[in-house]
């Protein structure tokens, strides 16, 4: 039990990590970690704005409103990324902070946007999970 409850935290990490510096599972190109290392966050946020634009439709005001959260939550992740600390600590607070992130995308974006969003968020999970069994 205590390897299985260690796999679904490496995996969750990764899928944190992943989905909220790039959105990977709604972006048609194939970006590197190393890459994703070199931007800064505003850039990180605005790749990720772009995805939810062209992705989910998003209008002008929506666009304005996902910008804003995806910078706020980019500079709040990025020096937790960096931290030496514990990973479990590192995990818990970065799974928070998406929790957290995710409850302000939802104010934003319509019903059908955000399961959208959300569906992403799934099949990047499965993906992760089938790359990693």
């Amino acid at each position: 039990m205590k390897y299985e409850k260690g796999k679904l935290i490496i995996l969750f990490v990764l899928f944190v990590l992943l989905f909220n510096l790039c959105l990977i599972n709604f972006c048609n190109a194939q970006v590197t970690g190393a890459a994703w290392r070199d931007k800064t966050p505003a850039q990180r946020a605005q790749f990720q704005t772009d995805m939810m634009r062209t992705k989910l439709g998003l209008d002008a005001n929506q666009l304005s409103q996902a910008q804003a959260i995806n910078l706020k939550y980019a500079l709040t992740i990025a020096p937790i990324l960096k931290e030496n600390g514990s990973k479990l600590n590192k995990i818990q607070r970065i799974k928070s902070l998406q929790e957290q992130k995710d409850k302000e995308l939802k104010q934003v974006f319509s019903a059908a946007q955000f399961q959208q969003y959300q569906t992403a968020e799934q099949q990047f999970i499965k993906k992760i999970s089938d790359a990693h069994p």
